[in-house]
């Protein structure tokens, strides 16, 4: 049977020609498609780049063919610590017809490992400032110089004085300088002072402080204290007024501290001229305190170490006024233990409250890291070194605190005392 069609072969030529551009340009399309597909949709289908060729050519069904890539896949990550393991990870891609994407991604990555962290520390790392706790110390996870600090684990770790639970310091001398004791140059007692115990004081060895019986009275006086700076030397000049006012002595017979003690004498203005060093320095030993003045507060009055006249924690037994202070014999008035009566305000490190015989400053209660400190934290003689506020200046130096469990105040002497003829000064027993 004879067509009755002829085709000229000039029209074959031209099919040919369409049907091989046909597939060119499929294959650029797919590429390009290809090209625009997200990171992720890459990463699931984990194929190589195919094309589709035209099957008028191959003369059968679709087949797929593999080509290599025009262009690798590479990334960057950049790892951030945290406390436990994840990873987040952000792509993005570039294409053009012919090349494959370049991907740049990000991860944060969170081990479950890190440097030891001291008891009490809210998180791992706290800022260099403002936390008066620090103490600079490399973070060990990091290959960089940076320091920052850790948490002083004592500040949770000592819990602070409980005014209802004091450990009463009976028996706590001593015959060289230890912590949490008095080391007295007077070794033989005997004398007045409270003859009752009140019912404050508790059979397991404290005493509540909050329920202690007070002197009444609110007695003015006129309170003289001058300190100034000469040369090298700290002059003090006073009184031993205070700039409170103080209980009634002698303790009245209607005074419901007159069931316990009894005492019966007077308020009396004494003549304080001290000259201290302005910039005392450590003794190459530390010094026995006696019983008279151990230093002078800023309201203007002296303060005792923490003994009474038979060798008790004063604080404990005898019963002082609304300001924690009563007279001895001589009329001087004076305080076992920091007053109520004055006045250490702010956070952070205490202020100054007075100045000890041998010229260090006496520091109200809190330490560096605004928390109340205990004898424990201390050393022997009720004192430390850092750096301070001193007479305007920064200074790192030794200086005493003031706690409110016993000694109280000054355990032993840091420095060279100045003989106050009270019996607060010297570093040997006193002759019998």
């Amino acid at each position: 049977m004879t067509s009755r069609y002829k085709v000229p072969v000039s029209v074959l030529a031209v099919v040919l020609l369409l049907a091989l551009a046909f597939g060119a340009l499929r294959w650029v399309d797919a590429g390009a498609a290809r090209g625009t597909l997200s990171a992720a949709r890459l990463a699931q289908q984990g194929a190589e780049p195919r094309a589709w060729v035209p099957f008028a050519i191959l003369g059968n069904m679709p087949t797929e063919v593999t080509r290599e890539p025009a262009a690798t896949l590479t990334m960057e990550a950049t790892a951030t610590v945290a406390e436990t393991p994840s990873a987040t990870v952000e792509a993005t891609a570039s294409a053009t017809p012919t090349l494959w994407p370049t991907v740049t991604a990000t991860a944060t990555i969170t081990p479950t490992e890190g440097p030891d962290i001291p008891p009490g520390c809210p998180q791992p790392r706290w800022p260099c400032e403002p936390c008066p706790s620090c103490t600079p110390t490399p973070y060990p996870a990091e290959g960089t110089p940076t320091v920052c600090p850790f948490c002083r684990p004592r500040a949770a770790a000592v819990a602070t004085p409980d005014p209802a639970r004091l450990p009463i310091g009976d028996g706590k001398l001593s015959t060289a300088p230890e912590v949490g004791k008095v080391w007295s140059c007077t070794t033989e007692f005997g004398g007045g002072g409270a003859f009752k115990d009140g019912p404050w004081i508790k059979a397991d060895g404290t005493f509540d402080f909050t329920a202690k019986a007070v002197v009444d009275g609110a007695v003015e006086w006129p309170h003289r204290l001058s300190i100034t700076l000469q040369g090298d030397r700290r002059v003090v000049s006073g009184n031993d007024l205070p700039h409170h006012s103080t209980g009634t002595y002698p303790v009245g017979t209607r005074d419901d501290a007159y069931q316990y003690d009894r005492n019966p004498n007077r308020i009396a203005e004494q003549t304080v001229a001290w000259n201290l060093p302005a910039l005392p320095q450590e003794a190459a030993a530390p010094s026995c305190v006696g019983l008279g003045p151990v230093g002078i507060m800023l309201t203007g009055a002296y303060i005792f170490n923490g003994l009474d006249a038979l060798g008790r924690d004063a604080l404990a037994h005898e019963i002082q006024d609304g300001c924690q202070g009563h007279p001895e014999r001589s009329g001087s008035y004076h305080y076992h233990s920091l007053s109520l009566c004055v006045e250490d305000p702010g956070e952070g490190h205490s202020g100054l409250v007075g100045y000890a015989v041998d010229g260090f400053g006496i520091f109200g209660r809190r330490g560096e890291d605004g928390l109340e400190l205990s004898s424990s934290q201390l050393d022997a003689c009720h004192g430390h070194t850092h750096e301070i506020e001193w007479d305007g200046q920064r200074r790192t130096m030794y200086h005493y605190h003031a706690t409110l469990d016993y000694p109280y105040t000054v355990g032993c002497y840091r420095g060279t005392p100045l003989r106050t003829g009270g019996g607060g000064g010297g570093g040997r027993p006193p002759r019998p």
